[in-house]
Order: C-alpha cells, then structure tokens, then sequence
C-alpha cells in the first residue's frame, strides 16, 4: 500500500480519484453480493479486514532496502478461502482500515481521502487480477490442500497479485513525483523475492481455516502479527541506534575540527588567512556552500572589511551574500541568527530581509565577540532549505567564538607591526626579520638584499596639494611597491616618504630588477597628480658583499647608495659595492661618477 508523504499534490489526487471511482463502478456494474452469503461470513469478513489492516499497520525490514508486511499473506488467504465477491469488500475495507491505523505514525497528519482511494483501488485491481486466476486454476487444483501442485497454482496466484499491485504502485509513485522505474526495480530486486518466502505461510493458513477451524487460524495470524510487530520494534531500535551514531560520528567530527581550527588559527597572525582557515573548517562540520566574515571597528561598529568565500576560493567581489540588515542586526543585538528558510521566515524578520545573492534558503550567524564588544560577524549560508538547525548554529557559536579571538590577536599584531596609512611594515618589525634573515643566510650561505627607497617628489606634492593628497600618495606608493615586489619580500616604511626592503636569496642583478620594477611603478602614478612628475630613487645594499658584521651598517649602506642616487638627479637606482656606489640606467645627459 501506499504511505502518507505530506500533502497530496493534484496529479496524484487525479489518479487516486480514477482508481477509486473504477473501483466502485466495477464493484456496482459486476459484483451482486447476496445478503445471505454476506450475513454467513460477516465474522470472517471483518477477521481478514482487521488482519490485512493492522498487518499494513506494522511494516518491517529484513533487508535495509526492503521494507515489507504480512498485508499480502492474509489477502491471499481471504481469496481462497472466502467465496466470491467477498473478497472484494475485504480489501475496500483494508485499504481504509490500514490508511487510518497508518495515520499513528504521524498524529499531527490527518488521514487522505486520496490515499485510502488509491488503495482501495489498487487492492481492488489486485484481487480482480488474482480471482480471476483462481477461477482458471480451481478445475484443476484444490487450494486448500498442501501438495506442491497446490504451492505452485498459489504461488502463481501471489505472482500475479504482486505484478498487479507494483504496476499500480509505480504509476501513483510516478504521479507523486517520484520514478516509478526506479521503485519497480527496487521492489523486483529486495521485496519481490522475499515475498515469495511468504508462500508456506500463506498455505499453512488456508490449511488451518479450512480443516482445524478458526482458533488455530487465529493463533498462527496473531503469532504473524506478534513478529511483525516485534520485527518493527527492532527496526526502530536499529534505526535509532543507526541515527545515534551517526550523531556521534558528527559530534567527533566537530569536536576534532573545533580542535583543529584552535591549534591552527592561534598560530595565524593574517585575518585572511584565519578565515581561509575557519572557512575550511566550516565547509566540512556545516556543508557551507558561501562562507562569509564582516570585520568591524569595536566602536563604531562599522564593517571595515569582509572576507568571502564560495568553496574553498575566496571570491574576487567582496559582497556579502546577505544585506547590510542582516550583519548590522547581529551586531547590534549580539545575538545568533538562524534562518531555516528565507522564503518563509523572511517577513517575520525585525529588519529588511534584502539578499545579495537570490539563490541563498538557509541562513546561519553569529557575532564574534571580545570581551563583550563584537568585533564583527560570522556567516553561513546554502541554496537548500533546512540546512542548520540549533544544533549547527551551537557548534557554529563555538567556531566563531575561536575566530574572534584569532581574528582580535591578528588586528593588535598589526597595529603593533603594521604601518596604518601604507600597510607596511614598522620599522622595529622589519629589522627583527632582517636579523632572522641574516641568521638564516648565514647558516644557509645564501645572499639577500636590502634596497632603501625615497620618494624623490613628496614633499612637492605635500607643498602644493596638501597632506590628505601627500598621505594618498604615500599609499598608492606604497601599493605600486607591494605589486613590484615578490611573495617572500619584506617591505617596512621607514619613516615619512622613505622605505627599507628586504629581498631573501637575491643577488645584486636580481635586486636591480626588482628596484627598477618598483620605481617605474611609482614613476607610473605620475599622471595622478598634475603638475608633478611622481619619481622615487632606491639604494641597494646585498650580503655577504656589503656586510662586514653589523647589519646596521648594511642598512646604512643602502642608505648611502640612495643618497648617491639622489644627488646624481635622481629617479635611478644606485648600488653600493665595496666602498662605492654605482648608478643604474641614469637619465641621459648625467654623467654618475663613482663615490
């Protein structure tokens, strides 16, 4: 039989409506029932409605994919032993029966009148098909004798009532939505054969009704009945048991990735790099499709900068896939959001519910917070609804509570490191790694380079356009360095429009250029202030050449290579070697004499 699934949709309600109304026309045009042989087996025409029902009642599985009931035995036994039509009421009243008492599996779901239609018919076509083989077989055989002539004419009997029942079966299955190819090749494979295992019993049955009354019929039906019920209660058990390691499963899995991301995001100083981190996590305990961090100032609340990922890329477009409602609300509030579903919960949201990305159904986040102030917000969402639930978004509070903490630690490091304004280094910053490099050079014999860089024009430009255009040039300087220089590179500001850089494994051809790349790089902002040719000039200073065992002095020494560069005009690069200084590719017409 079929089972209740939600609310019934039109195409199905269309074919249970036609199976149902065949039913009662066939039962009206074909079947006369005589008052007398209905009042005759009234009692047992009750027994096998009630056994069929509560059978359908308490399904079991032997197999994982092979869900099946005792429903069929007891039909098979009330077509050989009940006379003609009668058969034919008990299934209309099973299918009703089973219908309702399959209703106390889910109490809050009424039971459908286009379910138990649908039934009804497929019971009904399915005893037509097998009456009709039985009153071919009946010259021949008698069914309710146990000889294997018998077993076979039975199990033919069975055959044809299982064909019936799958094709009617598969086309409401198909009407629902679902494949009917897929359901008949599932019920071929795992339920068909072990229905046939059902044969012994169908007999034994016929044998008792008929030849040792009805109170050994109904000690075996009971006994039936008693295994299917306990079968069931076993697949409850395994099935909970199934569902509870699975939750175990998912608990560890959480537990070792909380682990995880605290072990690697407090060894992490990058913001980025903490929420590239965070976001792997993520994608493998939450199934994230989009995972997003929005970075605030404590005080202001304002988002300073966001972090957006779409697998394990971040993507290019730095938009949240959710409106500004959404984080200002968490940040607001503190408190954790959780949206099963926005198409339905969106219009009971205290602010506007506006998405960036339309694809976006389930939504979760939450506030990272530090000591009591939120320094911004974490965020998950899916195309799928139903994806989290407060079970996630407990695990996801933990995660975002590591990430604040991570994301804080980052931001002092780089208030303490970090130049605001360039986005470079500091100065006391950039000499620690200088001397971790000297000491890793040194243990390695390789070489380095420090290159030291003036902007040739700033104070010109500070002079005629102000500081706000000064400090925007020193910042767009500083980011023309950054793109001339290599992953590995280390670059500080120095102090006002000077820099230092450090260039591990290179030579003094290989700092040449580098320093050429970086100074066309700022020659090219030229056009950005008018009136004022942007030029810069760079020093350059490589160990173990210019290193005599104070690094301070190879510092100087770059220094001293600029300070050639600048007198000889400028915009060039100028390197110290032994105790002079050589310019590189001076403009023409300047003539560079050695220091």
């Amino acid at each position: 039989m079929i089972q209740k699934s939600g609310s019934e949709q039109g195409p199905f309600i269309a074919y249970a409506t036609a199976l149902g109304v065949g039913c009662l026309l066939l039962a009206y045009l074909g079947i006369d029932v005589d008052p007398v042989l209905l009042n005759a087996n009234l009692w047992p025409i009750l027994l096998f409605t009630l056994l069929i029902g509560l059978a359908w009642r308490f399904p079991f599985s032997i197999l994982p994919r092979a869900r099946m009931s005792m429903d069929f035995v007891f039909l098979m036994a009330s077509l050989i032993v009940l006379p003609e039509p009668l058969p034919y009421l008990v299934c209309a009243g099973a299918a009703i029966l089973g219908t309702l008492l399959r209703r106390g599996e889910s109490p809050r779901r009424r039971p459908s009148l286009a379910l138990s239609a649908a039934n009804a018919g497929i019971l009904f076509a399915s005893v037509g098909a097998a009456s009709m083989a039985i009153s071919l077989l009946k010259p021949y055989w008698v069914f309710d004798r146990l000889t294997w002539q018998n077993t076979l004419a039975v199990g033919a009997v069975l055959a044809i009532l299982n064909l019936v029942s799958l094709a009617l079966l598969a086309g409401a299955v198909h009407q629902r939505g679902g494949s009917a190819l897929e359901f008949a090749k599932v019920h071929l494979r795992y339920i068909s054969p072990l229905e046939i295992f059902t044969l012994p019993l169908v007999l034994a049955l016929i044998s008792l009704y008929v030849n040792s009354g009805i109170v050994p019929f109904l000690c075996l039906a009971v006994s039936l009945l008693l295994v299917s019920w306990v079968f069931q209660r076993l697949n409850r058990v395994e099935e909970g048991l199934r569902m509870t390691n699975q939750s175990l499963e998912a608990r560890t899995a959480e537990l070792a990735a909380l682990n995880s991301i605290g072990r690697e995001v407090s060894s992490s100083l990058e913001p980025s790099m903490v929420c590239s981190i965070v976001n792997r996590y993520c994608r493998q305990v939450l199934s994230a499709e989009d995972f997003f961090v929005a970075v605030a100032e404590p005080d202001t609340r304002e988002i300073t900068s966001s972090y957006v990922y779409r697998g394990e890329d971040a993507k290019g477009n730095s938009r949240l896939p959710v409106g500004p409602g959404f984080v200002s609300w968490v940040l607001r509030t503190l408190r954790p959001l959780l949206i099963r579903d926005i198409l339905e919960e969106g219009r009971s949201l205290p602010f506007p519910a506006i998405l960036h990305d339309p694809s976006v159904r389930s939504i979760q986040m939450v506030p990272l917070i530090v000591d009591r102030r939120g320094i911004g917000v974490m965020g998950v969402t899916h195309s799928d609804p139903g994806r989290y639930d407060i079970d996630r978004l407990s695990v996801f509070t933990t995660i975002g509570q590591q990430a604040a903490v991570a994301i804080e630690n980052a931001r002092h490091y780089q208030l303490a490191t970090v130049d605001q304004l360039t986005g470079l280094f500091l100065r006391h910053h950039f000499l620690q790694r200088l001397a971790e490099e000297r000491t890793r050079a040194q243990r390695y014999r390789s070489p380095f380079a420090v290159l030291m860089l003036d902007l040739d024009t700033f104070k010109q430009i500070n002079d005629r356009h102000g500081h706000e255009v000064g400090d925007r040039f020193l910042s767009l300087s500083a980011d023309a360095i950054r793109q001339g220089l290599r992953k590995p590179d280390i670059s500080c500001r120095w102090g006002g429009d000077e820099f230092c850089l450090l260039l591990p494994e290179t030579a003094v051809e290989g700092a040449k250029l580098i320093a050429e790349r970086i100074r066309k790089g700022i020659e090219g902002l030229s056009g950005i202030f008018p009136g004022i040719q942007a030029t810069a000039s760079v020093g350059i200073a490589t160990y173990p050449t210019d290193f005599d065992g104070n690094l301070e002095d190879l510092v100087r020494r770059a220094d001293q290579a600029l300070y050639r560069a600048k007198r000889e005009g400028r915009n060039r690069v100028a390197i110290f070697s032994g105790q002079t200084v050589e310019s590189e590719t001076p403009p023409e017409g300047v003539t560079l004499q050695p220091q």
